[in-house]
């Protein structure tokens, strides 16, 4: 068997796209009414082959349409497109308006078939050959000109991180100019169907990710101005299917419920075994230790469930130092719930039920008999990867960019509360979780299971804080000042931090002749101590100083410790001489 390779080099120079040489039908066998292949034809994408066609059951509707080659499993669609001009031929037959089928064989894959054979499987199970076809590569000088119109691949990217390649499955590298074990080889297809707009910073390791959880990729490019496209196609031939590009009309927004409809149909003629409605921002994980995505999807199905829903874990930045080439999952160790708008994640589905809706924006993922599985898995977002980052995405790249009827129906808001251009997207690192993987997949495992018991979730504990305020005076290659105090009169802990690490906690009781005039903290909530000797190594540094126990974040945090002395973030949106405003 053969799943998608994190480490396998792509071949050095694609095959030809394939021809049909030969096409015949097999002989029309009991259980069949009737049924036609078109010759198939090349797709807009590289060199994906299109089948399309249709079959007819004698009594009732054919389950599937399987696509065989060799030994290799099959890939599988459903017969349920319209067809009015088979229904006008059987009209005794209710089910013949909905007998066409279409099948997607991706690039890689199609390059070497030379002999496809289309077969039905009837309700009882039995398989009734349909048609076999027969491919060649195409003439010399139709693959040069394919080689040209193709784009140029990126040159091959490094290594992420070796606790990745501990994790991705085995796979041998393919000898130079022979294809890598491909779509056709593996026996369970799990396909992520990715929308990406502008994600070139994060692109390479989620493709990455997904390739070393055994889960294949298509990428469907929505205008993206950067080079989400160029980082992708180092995967092209390897884990990544295709690369669609669907750009909005000149003067048009844009409208996500066209992207859903093209991410529902992709799930009707890619023919996997399992989907993912998939972001380009998000790495998802199984939730029990030592099992791929892909496995943990398996052992799904083979329990007989058909859906899949995800915790959210919505990883927030505290600095401002998230590059391209960074492994986000080494770079953001600090997390807090989502927004009501993302706790239903329900986006992963066994292909070939009636009826698939993406409802609630794809949060949602409908059809009959649906049977969703009662455990979590996890879902580790990144939806905003610093200050720069923010400041572009949300002024840039989304104000006015969806339909204004979608933002009517309530999709698309989650960033309406940010109006100004000084917004601080950067967090507070003590309003944040530390994340340990082990801690969320036991944490997620007890509250689904007494969930599952109570049918209802129940309710997240609160944790008792202490009311507390503060300003944070100074942070400069000398000391680190300030003021804090809490509510409850005793006296505060002020832990400061260095974007997510914690550097050291200083008791607020110094005697302060302002605090003392406005009658704060009894005149001793200040502190001082000399800048840690850590901080001065001519990099920035993000510090933030928070009071203990209550998760407050002192006012004008984070100040930015700089070696060069440039005004830092927080003295740029709040003047130092607001010291004791407590308004």
């Amino acid at each position: 068997m053969s799943r998608p390779s994190a480490s396998a080099p792509p071949p050095s120079a694609p095959a030809p796209p394939p021809h049909v040489a030969a096409s015949e039908p097999l002989p029309l066998a009991a259980g069949l009414a009737g049924r036609h292949v078109d010759r198939p034809a090349l797709g807009p994408l590289d060199g994906d082959l299109l089948v399309t066609g249709w079959a007819l059951g004698a009594e009732e509707p054919i389950a599937r349409v399987l696509a065989l080659a060799g030994e290799a499993p099959p890939l599988h669609v459903r017969a349920d497109r319209e067809r009015p001009d088979i229904a006008a031929l059987h009209p005794d037959l209710p089910h013949a308006a909905h007998s066409g089928f279409r099948l997607r064989i991706a690039a890689a894959a199609a390059r070497r078939l030379r002999e496809l054979t289309l077969a039905a499987e009837l309700a009882d199970g039995r398989r009734v050959p349909l048609w076999r076809l027969e491919l060649a590569p195409a003439p010399a000088a139709g693959a040069a000109a394919h080689r040209a119109a193709a784009p140029a691949a990126a040159p091959p990217r490094r290594r992420l991180g070796r606790r990745r390649a501990a994790r991705a499955p085995a796979a041998q590298p393919a000898p130079p100019g022979a294809l890598a074990p491909g779509l056709l080889d593996d026996d369970f297809r799990v396909v992520a169907l990715i929308a990406a707009y502008n994600e070139a910073d994060i692109i390479e390791p989620v493709l990455d990710h997904l390739a070393a959880n055994g889960v294949w990729s298509y990428l469907i490019d929505n205008g993206s101005t950067d080079k989400t496209v160029e980082r992708a196609q180092p995967w092209l031939g390897r884990s990544l299917l295709g690369i669609e590009r669907l750009v909005d009309p000149a003067g048009e927004r844009t409208s996500w419920r066209a992207l859903l409809a093209r991410k529902r149909e992709l799930a009707r003629e890619l023919g996997a075994d399992w989907y993912v409605h998939h972001d380009a921002d998000e790495l998802r994980e199984s939730p029990w230790p030592g099992m791929t995505l892909r496995e943990a999807i398996r052992w799904v199905d083979r329990a007989d469930f058909n859906l899949i829903d995800f915790r959210v874990l919505n990883f927030a930045p505290v600095d401002d130092a998230f590059r391209q080439g960074m492994d986000p999952r080494e770079h953001f160790r600090r997390w807090e719930e989502p927004g009501e708008f993302d706790l239903m994640q329900r986006k992963c589905w066994k292909a070939g039920f009636d009826g698939l809706e993406l409802a609630e924006g794809g949060h949602d993922v409908r059809f009959a008999d649906r049977r969703i599985f009662p455990l979590r898995f996890l879902l580790r977002h990144y939806p905003i990867r610093g200050q720069a980052h923010g400041l572009r995405k949300v002024f840039e790249e989304r104000k006015d960019r969806f339909t204004d009827a979608e933002r009517a129906f309530g999709w698309h808001r989650q960033y309406d509360h940010v109006a100004r251009p000084d917004h601080l997207f950067l967090r507070n690192p003590a309003e944040l979780r530390p994340f340990d993987l082990d801690q969320i997949r036991l944490e997620t495992l007890l509250h689904d299971a007494a969930a599952a018991a109570a049918q209802e979730p129940p309710p997240a504990p609160v944790p008792a804080e202490v009311g507390a305020r503060g300003f944070l005076d100074e942070v400069s290659p000398r000391q680190i000042s300030g003021w804090a105090s809490r509510e409850d009169g005793q006296p505060a802990l002020v832990e400061l931090w260095d974007g997510a690490r914690p550097v050291a906690t200083v008791a607020a009781d110094a005697p302060r002749a302002d605090l003392a005039e406005q009658g704060i903290a009894d005149g001793r909530g200040g502190f001082a101590l000399p800048t840690p000797r850590e901080l001065l190594d001519g990099r920035p540094h993000w510090i933030w100083a928070t009071v203990a126990g209550s998760g407050i974040a002192l006012r004008r945090s984070p100040l930015v410790l700089h070696a060069g002395g440039r005004v830092s973030l927080g003295a740029a949106r709040e003047p130092s001489g607001a010291a004791v405003e407590v308004g």
